[in-house]
């Protein structure tokens, strides 16, 4: 999968797994016991390469915005 794929608005596609994902983060974690820098050095990926989808890192900075205690 090219690289600029991985990344849509809904999930992220690890480039690992295959599997789509909300929060990558989390994955590599608690699946391949990465961390995000591992991650990134692996494939090349820049330092800005996102951790989570962007559709939801928006609306949970506008759950958090709005007061809302957990979003």
């Amino acid at each position: 999968m090219p690289i600029e794929s991985s990344v849509t608005p809904d999930y992220i596609i690890c480039l690992e797994t295959g599997r789509k994902l909300v929060l990558l983060r989390r994955h590599l974690r608690e699946t391949l016991h990465l961390t995000p820098d591992e991650y990134r050095a692996r494939w090349g990926l820049p330092p800005e390469y996102p951790m989570t989808a962007p559709n939801y890192r928006r609306a949970r900075a506008l759950c958090l915005a709005r007061g809302a205690g957990s979003c």
